[in-house]
């Protein structure tokens, strides 16, 4: 029962009337706004998975020999993803 339903809106955009353009609906203010919600929400997701990344890379290639504030703030990223992505971009 799902399979109908998902080609039903992947076909129609969920509308229920064909177009010649289904999954390009008619441009309103809202959806603009929707879409620029969602590629801001997109943005700020990359972002953050690759400021992790980043902070990752730099715990690992971190000198342990010289412990200080800002290496316990890191390593403390690594589980806190949130934090690890701000440290990420830390130089």
């Amino acid at each position: 029962m799902v399979a109908p339903l998902v080609v039903f809106v992947v076909s129609y955009g969920g509308r229920g009337d064909p177009s010649p353009f289904p999954l390009i609906p008619s441009m309103n203010k809202d959806s603009v706004f929707d879409l620029l919600a969602v590629g801001l929400g997109a943005t700020i997701l990359i972002g953050g998975i690759v400021g992790w990344g980043m902070n990752v890379y730099k715990v690992m290639h971190g000198d342990f020999q010289h412990i200080d504030g800002e290496l316990v703030v890191r390593v403390i990223g690594v589980p806190a993803a949130p934090l690890g992505a701000i440290m990420g971009y830390v130089p």
